[in-house]
């Protein structure tokens, strides 16, 4: 058993899906009522709750072999052809782990895209319902919520080394040098550090008290034991 649901990878590389094919049917000039018609039978397949129940529960990571049939499935074969696009959908979710300032922050990242997905479908309330239901289970169903700091990173070094070997260059990437030409993406050293969290390498310049002995009110003695008073008087002469 692996410590990330499937449930994570199904949300995000089917968030991407359904990105692509919303802009996809937007350009074909497909009238809205189809578009929509598809993109609400899409959505409401990826939140069917006794779907992502079950992704929930199963926690072996899945192969790329078997998220390749999962998404498929989930798009529906007649409408677009994936597996060109699933390595483009991989790469852009391997990058979005890649540059996340904490691993917690993957859920930041779900969140983003079901928000996302929630617009595209907001005339629908039943399946406004399922997304908030699908997030109400990440957060309350002590799936990801109750994790240590040690559990985020074990997820993300699970992912990392999912994508690990995927080194597809993006054209989009490349343009924007966020990727180079080995397919390697850019990780910058600069920047903002995380919440919660101090840019390394910072020296503290504070003294820590000298120990000696005191006396029963706490006051420091002048007996052999105690030089802290001397030490910090020569210090202010220097």
């Amino acid at each position: 058993p692996g410590p990330v649901s499937p449930a994570l990878l199904i949300i995000n590389l089917g968030g991407k899906i359904i990105y692509i094919l919303d802009q996809r049917l937007r350009v074909q000039d497909e009238n809205d009522d189809k578009t929509q018609r598809v993109m609400n039978d899409i959505v409401g397949t990826m939140f069917n709750k006794a779907f992502l129940g079950a992704l929930l529960r199963q926690q072996d990571l899945y192969s790329h072999r078997a998220l390749r049939t999962v998404l498929t499935r989930i798009a529906h074969a007649s409408i677009m052809r994936l597996n060109p696009l699933y390595d483009l959908m991989a790469m852009a979710f391997k990058n979005q782990i890649v540059l996340s300032p904490r691993p917690q922050d993957l859920l930041l990242i779900t969140f983003n895209h079901t928000d996302t997905i929630k617009e595209l479908v907001k005339d629908n309330p039943s399946l406004v319902n399922q997304i908030s239901e699908a997030q109400r289970q990440l957060i309350e169903e002590k799936v990801y919520t109750p994790l240590s700091d040690g559990e985020f990173h074990l997820i993300r070094h699970t992912l990392l080394v999912l994508f690990q070997d995927m080194q597809i260059r993006v054209s989009i990437f490349l343009k924007e040098k966020i990727q180079n030409p080995n397919g390697h993406f850019v990780v910058q050293t600069s920047g903002p550090v995380p919440y919660g969290f101090e840019v390394p390498g910072l020296i503290s310049t504070e003294l820590a008290p000298i120990a000696g002995e005191f006396d029963e009110g706490g006051s420091p003695t002048e007996g052999p034991g105690n030089k802290g008073g001397g030490l910090l008087a020569m210090m202010d002469e220097l």
